[in-house]
């Protein structure tokens, strides 16, 4: 009997990594057992910039907001106590993951575009006192699926 060795070949891994200031946005994507696949849109938070925006639990609630006017194209996130959506800490590094389910994706978010990073995110106040951050979104990111 004779035999050919297949070579394995993984996925591809990303080279793009997340900036210590900054935050990292990917497209993701799962595949239920059904069959059916769920989309989302994970951010990530870098440890400096998250030190910076006084994160300390293990998670915290949070607004994501979409710029308009001069602010076209921003993205906001910002801890509200009655955000629904909620940054979770990382095991390691002092990093926080927050996700935008589909549902909530729809008519502001593309759900499939390349990964990026935006270092150097700066941190404001609000006149309420509440600190936030603004990167700028990629074309991709804003190419609302129809």
């Amino acid at each position: 009997m004779a035999f050919d060795t297949i070579a394995y070949v993984g996925p591809v891994k990303t080279t793009v990594s997340l900036p210590y200031d900054g935050v990292k946005v990917q497209a993701r994507h799962v595949i239920r057992k059904n069959g059916g696949k769920v989309r989302y849109i994970n951010i990530q938070i870098g440890a400096g910039l998250a030190k910076k925006l006084a994160m300390h639990r293990d998670l915290h609630e949070m607004q994501v907001q979409l710029g308009r006017d001069n602010d076209a194209g921003k993205v906001a996130l910002m801890l509200d106590t009655k955000g629904n959506f909620v940054a979770r800490k990382a095991k390691k590094a002092g990093s926080y993951t927050l996700t935008i389910n589909e549902l909530s994706a729809t008519g502001k978010f593309a759900l499939t575009f390349d990964t990026f990073t935006r270092e150097h995110v700066e941190v404001l106040k609000m006149q309420s006192g509440a600190s936030f951050c603004a990167f700028l979104a990629t074309r991709g990111m804003l190419a609302v699926e129809g």
